[in-house]
C-alpha cells in the first residue's frame, strides 16, 4: 500500500485554502489573511488531533508557491521597467534597510537582548515581502502604473541587500565579528550571478523560446520555461541565494522573449494561484498561541517598529526621489510589512547556535501581524491617497508635487550630454564584460572540480581538467576582453581630450595626449589581468604550460582580432533585435 500522507496533506491544505478564500470574497476581506488563518485552524496548534500530519511537505509546497509567484512578478515587472526605476529603487531601498537595521538594534537593546540578536532583528525587519506585496497588489488591481514598478523594483533591491546582510550574518556567526571581506565576497558573488543569468540569458533564452513557439503546442512551450526556471533557481539555491531571486531574475529574462512571455504568463496563473496559496497557509501552520503570548510584548513592539518604520522612512525616500505625494503614500502602505525574509533570517540564527527560539517565534507573530495588518493600512492610505491627489490637494501636497515636477524636468535636461551618456554607457557596457570575465572562471572551477574524468586521463604536468577549464574560460572570454580594450580605450582617450582640452594649442598638447590616454589604456587593462588573475589562480596551469598557452592565446588575438570584434558587435545585435522586436510588438494595437 503506497504511502498516501502526502497526499492527504495537500488536499486538506487545498480545501482549507479554497474555504478560507470563499469565505474572505465573500465578506470582502483579502483573501491573504483567510490562508494564514487557515493554516492555523489546521496546523499542529489549534486542534487536538492535527489535520496536516507533516508540516515540511507544505512548506516544501509553499517554496514552490514562492518560485511560480516570483517568475509571475519577473514576467511583469520586465528589464526595462527595472531600469526605470533601477537609481531611485536603490536609493530608497539603501535608506529604508539601513534604517530599519539601525531601528532593530536600538529596539533589541531596549528589550535587553544580546549583540548578535540585535544584529539579527535589524536584518530581520529590513526587508518587505514580496510575495505579500505581489499578492496585495493582484487582488487590489493595483498592478500596473508607476507606483506598481516602483514599489516591486523597491522591494526586489531589497531582496538583494539582505542577501548580501545574510552573508555578513554567517560571518559574525562563525567569526564573531563582522568580516567586511566575506561580505564585499559575497556581494561580489551575487552580481556575477545577476549579470551572468540577465546578459547569458538574454542572449539564449529569447531565440530559445521563440524557437519552441514554433511547434505551437502551451505544453511544450511551460515545460521549456519551467525547466529554465527551476534550473536558475536551483542553481540560486546551490549558490545560496534565494529560490525566490533566481525565478525573478530568469522570470525577467522570459519577458524579453517576443509573443512568447505572454503565452507563458497566461499558462503559469493557475500554478501560482495554487502554490502562492499553500505558502501562506504553511505561515499560518507556524502560528503557536502559547509560546507566542509569551512574547506578546516583544512582538507588539517589534510591529509597531515595523509598520510606522517603514511606512515612515519608504514614505519619505520616496518622495525625495520625486514620486507625487500619493504615490509615496501608497510606497510607505505597501513597504509596511515583513515576512519571507524576516522567517529566513530568524532561523538562521538557531541554525548557527548564536540565537534562541525567542527570535524565531517574535518573526513569526510580526510577519503574521504585518501581513495580518497591511491590507487594512493600505486601504487607509489609499483612501487618504485620494484626497492628496484630488482637485483641491492640500498646500504641502501641492508642493511636494511641484517637487515632483521639477525634479523629472531637471533629471530629463542631465541626460541631454552626449559626451556624458556616450561615457556612462561604456563604463556600464565596461562593468557588465568583467562580470561576465568572473562568471565564465567561476564556472570553470566549479567544472574543474566536478569532472574527475579529466584529471585521470591528462598528465599531471599539463594540470589536468584545471588546465583544460581555464582555457576553455579564457577562448570563450576572448571577445569579452577585446570589447573591453576597444571601450577602455574610448573611454581613456575622452579623459585625455578633458584633461588637454581642444582650446590648448601647440604640438606638445597633441603628444601630451596620446601619451596620457595610451597610459590611463595600460593602467586600465592591467586592472583587467589583475583581475583575471585573481579569478583563475586556482586553475592555473603549470609554468612551462601557462607560456605556451599563453603564446597560443596571443596568436589567436593577433590572427581573429577582426573575427572576436564581429563576434562580440553580433552578440550586441542580438540582444538589439530582441529589444526592437519587443518595443514593436507593445505598439501593436490590441
Amino acid at each position: 500500500m503506497q504511502d498516501l500522507t502526502f497526499l492527504q496533506n495537500l488536499a486538506v491544505v487545498m480545501m482549507a485554502a479554497a474555504l478560507a478564500a470563499i469565505v474572505c470574497d465573500r465578506l470582502r476581506i483579502p483573501r491573504l489573511l483567510g490562508f494564514i488563518g487557515a493554516g492555523f485552524v489546521i496546523g499542529p496548534h489549534a486542534l487536538p488531533i492535527p489535520l496536516v500530519a507533516n508540516e515540511m511537505t507544505i512548506r516544501t509546497l509553499g517554496d514552490l508557491g514562492i518560485v511560480f509567484l516570483m517568475l509571475s512578478l519577473g514576467i511583469d515587472f520586465n528589464l526595462r521597467k527595472m531600469r526605470r526605476v533601477g537609481l531611485p529603487a536603490l536609493l530608497v531601498a539603501l535608506l529604508d534597510v539601513g534604517v530599519m537595521v539601525w531601528l532593530g538594534w536600538m529596539v533589541g537593546g531596549a528589550l535587553g537582548w544580546g549583540r548578535l540578536e540585535r544584529i539579527f532583528l535589524g536584518v530581520m525587519i529590513c526587508d518587505s515581502s514580496t510575495a505579500v506585496l505581489a499578492r496585495l497588489m493582484g487582488e487590489s488591481g493595483r498592478e500596473g502604473g508607476r507606483f506598481a514598478e516602483f514599489v516591486v523594483g523597491l522591494n526586489v533591491v531589497e531582496d538583494f541587500l539582505t542577501v548580501a546582510l545574510i552573508a555578513m550574518l554567517n560571518g559574525l556567526a562563525i567569526g564573531g565579528q563582522m568580516d567586511t571581506g566575506a561580505m564585499m565576497l559575497r556581494m561580489g558573488q551575487l552580481g556575477v550571478f545577476l549579470v551572468a543569468v540577465i546578459v547569458f540569458g538574454l542572449l539564449a533564452v529569447p531565440p530559445f523560446l521563440k524557437y519552441v513557439t514554433r511547434f505551437r503546442s502551451d505544453e511544450t512551450l511551460l515545460l521549456s520555461a519551467l525547466g529554465l526556471v527551476f534550473l536558475t533557481a536551483y542553481a540560486a539555491f546551490r549558490l545560496q541565494f534565494s529560490l525566490a531571486m533566481g525565478a525573478f531574475v530568469i522570470g525577467s529574462v522570459i519577458a524579453e522573449a517576443p509573443r512568447a512571455h505572454r503565452s507563458i504568463a497566461t499558462l503559469v496563473t493557475p500554478l501560482r494561484h495554487m502554490f502562492v496559496a499553500v505558502f501562506f497557509v504553511s505561515v499560518g501552520m507556524m502560528v503557536a498561541p502559547v509560546v507566542l503570548m509569551s512574547y506578546a510584548g516583544d512582538i507588539l513592539i517589534v510591529t509597531a517598529v515595523v509598520l510606522l518604520g517603514k511606512f515612515t522612512i519608504c514614505t519619505v525616500g520616496a518622495t525625495a526621489v520625486g514620486l507625487p505625494p500619493s504615490d509615496a503614500l501608497r510606497v510607505g502602505a505597501s513597504m509596511a510589512q515583513i515576512c519571507e525574509f524576516a522567517l529566513i533570517v530568524a532561523a538562521l540564527g538557531p541554525a548557527l547556535g548564536v540565537t534562541g527560539d525567542g527570535l524565531f517565534q517574535v518573526a513569526v507573530g510580526v510577519a503574521v501581524l504585518t501581513t495580518a495588518l497591511n491590507p487594512l493600512v493600505l486601504n487607509l492610505v489609499e483612501r487618504y491617497a485620494l484626497h492628496v491627489s484630488g482637485d483641491r490637494p492640500p498646500l504641502w501636497a501641492e508642493r511636494l508635487a511641484f517637487y515632483a515636477d521639477w525634479l523629472g524636468q531637471s533629471a530629463g535636461q542631465r541626460m541631454d550630454a552626449a559626451v556624458a551618456k556616450t561615457v556612462r554607457r561604456s563604463l556600464w557596457i565596461v562593468f557588465v564584460n568583467l562580470m561576465l570575465i568572473a562568471a565564465l572562471f567561476t564556472a570553470a572551477s566549479f567544472l574543474a572540480r566536478h569532472v574527475m574524468w579529466l584529471n585521470t586521463r591528462l598528465p599531471k604536468w599539463l594540470g589536468g581538467a584545471d588546465t583544460v577549464c581555464w582555457m576553455g574560460a579564457v577562448v570563450v572570454a576572448l571577445p569579452i576582453y577585446v570589447a573591453t580594450y576597444r571601450k577602455l580605450e574610448a573611454l581613456t582617450m575622452v579623459a585625455a581630450e578633458l584633461s588637454l582640452p581642444g582650446s590648448l594649442s601647440g604640438h606638445w598638447v597633441y603628444t601630451s595626449r596620446n601619451v596620457l590616454s595610451r597610459t590611463l589604456l595600460l593602467i586600465a587593462m592591467g586592472g583587467v589581468l589583475m583581475l583575471t588573475v585573481l579569478l583563475s589562480a586556482a586553475l592555473l596551469p603549470p609554468g612551462p604550460v601557462l607560456g605556451v598557452l599563453l603564446a597560443v592565446i596571443a596568436i589567436i588575438v593577433w590572427r581573429g582580432w577582426s573575427s572576436l570584434v564581429r563576434l562580440y558587435a553580433s552578440a550586441q545585435a542580438a540582444l538589439r533585435a530582441v529589444r526592437k522586436e519587443l518595443e514593436a510588438e507593445e505598439e501593436e494595437p490590441g
